[in-house]
């Protein structure tokens, strides 16, 4: 089934483009930080930010709510526009990823998750220190956390993405 996210941009003579746009939360409480174990695709295994599609009725700062409550169960409020990375695929499809920072009320490092575990293996907090290290982790989540945490990593995360996927993460002001 097509995704409702999915946005097709079709003219005369022009095969269909497919843009779908993803939203995700970056949450460190206690110098610790949010994660989910990606439990589908050629990523299995991974840790990730919790996040997801934006639907078709949504801005993507509302999917980033909905999607960290659906996959955590903790309910967070977003603090600020910390990312967003542009991606093509080589069929010319895109897809725009909104990274947001959070915070939350609860005493998160003690609740207990809850989880849909048809589309992910676990869920917990990460010493930054440690998710920063480990290779489980992916690339683009420990760029995204040291931004969080203040790093100055903009431009060799631009750097680092061009040419390796099409991958542009827009940080700050151009």
């Amino acid at each position: 089934m097509k995704n409702k996210s999915d946005i097709q941009v079709q003219d005369a003579g022009v095969e269909s483009l497919h843009i779908s746009e993803g939203a995700g939360v970056l949450l460190i409480v206690h110098n610790h930080v949010l994660l989910v174990q990606m439990n589908y695709g050629k990523f299995k295994g991974q840790w990730i930010l919790p996040g997801g599609l934006v639907e078709e009725t949504e801005h993507p700062h509302m999917a980033a709510v909905r999607e960290c409550f659906e996959e955590t169960g903790l309910r967070v409020e977003l603090r600020s526009l910390l990312a967003v990375r542009h991606r093509i695929f080589k069929n010319g499809n895109k897809n725009i990823y909104y990274v947001f920072e959070a915070h939350t009320g609860e005493t998160p490092l003690s609740t207990p998750f809850n989880w849909d575990r048809g589309e992910l293996l676990d869920v917990r907090f990460w010493p930054v220190s440690e998710a920063l290290t480990n290779s489980k982790v992916r690339d683009q989540t420990k760029h995204y956390i040291s931004l969080g945490l203040g790093g100055n990593s903009s431009q060799l995360f631009m750097e680092s993405l061009v040419g390796s996927n099409d991958d542009y993460c827009y940080v700050g002001v151009l």
